[in-house]
Formats: C-alpha cells, sequence, structure tokens
C-alpha cells in the first residue's frame, strides 16, 4: 500500500495493491492526508484520515479511522475518538487496535462495523505514539523528536 498524489488538485488516494489487481481508494473531501499506518484484517483496512491541524492551544477534538474493504474500495465505516488523535491502527488478533490520546489508552474496534468490544487505560503517555504487540503483550513507543525513546509495555488482561 501507499499513497499516490497524480497531479496538482488532484486528489490523494491510497492505492492497495494485491496479487494481480489494484484497488484505488480516494482521500475523503474533508481530510487532508492519510495517516502513515494502515491495519488489514481480513477484507477490512483502516487508515487514520488527518482533518485540519487544530490551532495551538485549542484541545484536540480527535480524528476519525476509516475503513474500506480492500476487495471494493467502498468505505465500510467510521469511528472517531472523543478522546485526542486516533493514532496507529494495527490488525492483532483478528481486531484493529488503535491508540488514543497522547498514546494513554487503547482500544479494540471489531474490523466488521467498527464497534469497540474493549478499552484499557495505559499509564503514562507517549507523544507521536506507535503501537505494536505480540500474544498478550501490547508496546507502545514515543516517537517524538528527542534523545531517548519512551517504551512502555504492557500485558492485555
Amino acid at each position: 500500500m501507499s499513497t499516490a498524489e497524480p497531479g496538482e488538485g488532484a486528489p490523494r488516494r491510497l492505492v492497495v495493491v494485491g496479487g494481480e489487481t489494484e484497488r484505488e481508494i480516494e482521500l475523503p473531501r474533508w481530510a487532508r492526508e492519510f495517516g502513515g499506518d494502515v491495519a488489514v484484517v481480513g477484507d477490512t483496512l483502516a487508515v487514520e484520515c488527518l482533518g485540519t491541524p487544530t490551532p495551538y492551544g485549542q484541545e484536540d477534538t480527535g480524528s476519525t479511522l476509516n475503513a474500506y474493504s480492500v476487495t471494493t474500495g467502498v468505505l465500510r465505516w467510521t469511528w472517531s475518538s472523543t478522546y485526542g488523535a486516533t493514532l496507529s491502527p494495527l490488525a492483532h488478533r483478528g481486531h484493529l487496535v488503535v491508540l488514543n490520546g497522547y498514546g494513554d489508552r487503547a482500544t479494540v474496534l471489531d474490523p466488521a462495523d467498527g464497534r469497540a468490544v474493549a478499552e484499557r487505560a495505559l499509564p503514562g503517555y507517549s507523544y507521536r505514539a506507535r503501537l505494536a504487540a505480540a500474544g498478550d503483550c501490547l508496546a507502545v513507543v514515543c516517537t517524538a523528536e528527542r534523545p531517548t525513546h519512551r517504551l512502555r509495555v504492557f500485558r492485555w488482561k
């Protein structure tokens, strides 16, 4: 998968390539760009769509995770965080896991309909957090430009 910008004034697209097929997913009109991470569970591709940046000093009201059919490219559902930005969608154990706020809350979504099936508060925070998982462990790393990166690992209960 990659983003493509065919020409000036043309809408950005997410290009999904698999086997002999290629599918383009167009950026929603309200969004300025796709987020850096995508997650695929079955036929569902989830990607963050970023709107207009929040002015300095104003609370971030969240961003939107859009889920598309890999086969058809049709939008299946959207999910918006009410707790800061949605970051780093991750496919894990047949579900989608997203971070909220500054990496201090994880939400597990059903890929079929975007319904939240679990949520967990994660002690601490990480600016520009990224997510990784293995087995029952969830790792959150701060990717902000700093001399050291902060890594937090949790067991999912």
